[in-house]
């Protein structure tokens, strides 16, 4: 993929164009130099030194550009008024790029400018000053140089003032005087030099929206800002940030735009470097602040803790991760199981989410190893403890408790997680804690078997797949069939009741039924509907039309407050159940149930014959034909008989 190299930087008002300020920085523990008369374009030569940029965008507010800069993109080296004979007929994006030429050219007339307007003999006075102060500071540091005294004045300012105070009547211009003569005498490795590779860059202005003020606000032609920064599928685009010259919340709302974009799983974007720098009065030089971009990864790590904790989503995490290239296997497990809850959760896979949260219970359960960067040391010693916060129980509890999972999820309004959690995994756990469960004896399990061998064979093929767990099919599918509500009947209730004969009768040839707390009728009967009416509830919103209506009040959802408040209420139900438990002392009591293969060898060796139940709103619309095995000599008679009014006639039998 090709990559792309943007400079985004901004202007102010300058002043006197013909007042040049100093800026150094730290490079790989090197002191370098440069001169602008904006901080601008001390910013923009930084980064011109240093790194190949295709593209400088400069973010201007009214009054420093003329009608017709704005808007373009040219090269730079084109720029026509490079031959302005003067230069306050130009604008101060103009200025700025023709200062930028110069610097390509390794020429600067505003310093020649500079030097020349100090009458000779005042020169020559400023000379013998300096020269003066140069002897007795050598003398005084015997390994220092006179070509790298501007180096020491500008990390010395109590140097400086001794300076000046050797020098007669002292005037502003005499400082500019000198601070220039000095700069000149750096040795040419301290001073910066564009790198050629940058012969070629464009430049493009994009203007505020406002017609006043001096700075670029928070929001001021973001759209903009984001079209002219964004080029194509393709094209990948290196981002470098000159914040100098922005409000803080000006720069720091265009970053966190820019943030998203580069936080995209599949972004093409990538902020590179973030610069700022701020005049410093009376220093001898002001630092280019080029730590912003530690900064900046403080920021989106916060991001990407945020995003994880209060959403499951762990990509900011992942990439800054890969983005350092450090091996560390406590690290590479904590970001993997991060991985499987953020994809349990995105594609509502539970048990995905599950697995996840078991490896983050195996990772902390080990102390935190190995040799880390002291940044990224703090920052993931941080994040483990806000997951530890966040998960509580989730990850102390020996068994992942799935009480303590729906209400973890319903915490952080994962709805849809929150109901499949419920309508998937509480069945099995009804009936593993015994709340609902059909074995208690050999006989039990084998009328299990004959009831759910029956259904198997009753249900078509394509639907058979609901019998490999067979605890969530005798919780929630089991004998629906034979339940079919009258119009406006509230068919959770009555598939309930019928459900519940089985307490009170044994002996209905159905599946067993069994509670550990079926002497609490009413707060069992309570959970169940619970359950039963929630799955009715997620069948209604998730094959739910659009709603008339529904933009005018963007506050209130009426689908969602139903989600909410089922989902609360079978959280209430619940408690109250896992309370009667605890009271009782039951807490560890756990059910046998049949395996899903050991049914599946059931159903091979008791095949039965019958057409499917495809049912139909007055009940079963297909007769059962029997096939029994026959001996040697037998004959199968059927006899087909229909029922009246009248009582039964006998229609016919066949052989």
């Amino acid at each position: 993929m090709k990559e792309y190299n943007i400079l985004l930087t901004s202007l102010g008002d300058l002043g006197n164009r013909l007042s040049h300020r100093y800026f150094y920085f730290e490079d790989k523990g090197v002191t370098r130099y440069c001169d602008g008369i904006s901080i601008a374009e001390a910013g923009a030569k930084y980064i011109m030194s240093h790194d190949p940029i295709d593209e400088i965008i400069v973010l201007g507010a009214p009054g420093t550009f003329y009608p017709g800069e704005e808007g373009t993109r040219i090269p730079l080296k084109n720029y026509s008024g490079y031959s302005a004979n003067n230069i306050d007929s130009l604008s101060e994006y103009g200025f700025f790029l023709y200062r930028l030429l110069q610097f390509q050219e390794g020429v600067d007339m505003e310093g020649i400018d500079v030097l020349e307007q100090t009458d000779p003999a005042r020169q020559e006075e400023l000379i013998k000053a300096y020269d003066s102060y140069l002897g007795s500071f050598i003398e005084e540091n015997p390994t220092a140089s006179a070509d790298n005294m501007f180096h020491y004045l500008a990390q010395d300012p109590d140097g400086e003032q001794d300076l000046y105070s050797g020098i007669i009547d002292l005037t502003r211009q005499d400082i500019r005087w000198l601070k220039r003569y000095i700069y000149t005498k750096l040795k040419a490795g301290a001073r910066l030099s564009s790198l050629d590779v940058n012969d070629g860059l464009l430049v493009s202005f994009i203007p505020s929206d406002r017609d006043e003020d001096i700075k670029i606000a928070s929001g001021d032609n973001i759209i903009k800002i984001v079209q002219s920064i964004y080029k194509s599928d393709d094209i990948k685009v290196n981002l470098y940030v000159d914040m100098q010259g922005l409000e803080t919340s000006a720069g720091y709302s265009i970053l966190a735009v820019l943030q998203l974009l580069s936080n995209e799983a599949d972004s093409n974007f990538e902020i590179k470097e973030i610069i700022t720098s701020h005049r410093s009065k009376g220093r001898f030089a002001t630092p280019i602040d080029n730590n912003e971009m530690a900064r900046y990864k403080i920021n989106t790590l916060l991001s990407g803790m945020e995003a994880f904790i209060k959403y499951g989503k762990v990509s900011i995490i992942e990439n800054y991760w890969k983005s350092t290239g450090i091996t560390n296997d406590h690290i590479d497990r904590l970001v993997n199981a991060m991985r499987w809850v953020d994809d349990g959760i995105s594609l509502c896979n539970i048990p995905d989410l599950e697995y996840g949260i078991r490896l983050l219970k195996d990772v902390f359960k080990e102390p935190f190893t190995g040799e880390l960067p002291e940044f990224e040391s703090n920052v993931f010693r941080i994040l483990e403890r806000g997951i530890r916060k966040d998960y509580g129980a989730l990850l102390t509890e020996e068994e992942l408790n799935c009480l303590t999972l729906i209400r973890w999820a319903y915490r952080k309004k994962f709805y849809q997680q929150c109901l499949t959690i419920i309508e998937s995994r509480v069945p099995i756990e009804l009936v593993d804690r015994g709340i609902f469960y059909y074995w208690e004896t050999d006989e039990d399990k084998a009328e299990f078997l004959r009831a759910m061998n029956y259904e198997f064979y009753d249900t078509i093929p394509r639907l058979r797949y609901c019998f490999k767990d067979l605890s969530h099919h005798f919780v929630k599918y089991y004998a629906r069939s034979q339940v079919w509500p009258k119009k406006g009947e509230d068919i959770s209730r009555k598939y309930l009741d019928y459900r519940k004969r089985k307490f009170t009768d044994k002996t209905l040839k159905t599946a067993p039924l069994y509670s550990i707390i079926e002497d609490h009728p009413e707060e069992l009967d309570d959970l169940m509907y619970s359950y039963y009416t929630l799955g009715f509830v997620r069948n209604t919103i998730n094959h739910a039309g659009v709603k008339e209506g529904a933009d005018q009040d963007p506050l209130r959802n009426e689908r969602i407050e139903l989600v909410d408040t089922t989902i609360a209420d079978f959280i209430s139900k619940y408690a109250k159940v896992t309370d009667i438990i605890k009271m009782k002392g039951l807490e560890g009591f756990r059910t046998r149930t049949v395996s899903a293969e050991e049914f599946r060898e059931y159903t091979e060796d008791h095949k039965l014959f019958i057409t499917p139940n495809t049912g139909g709103r007055n009940g079963r619309n297909n007769i059962t034909i029997p096939r029994p095995r026959l001996k040697a000599g037998e004959k199968l008679i059927i006899s087909v008989e229909i029922e009246s009014e009248d009582g039964r006639k006998k229609l016919g039998g066949y052989e």
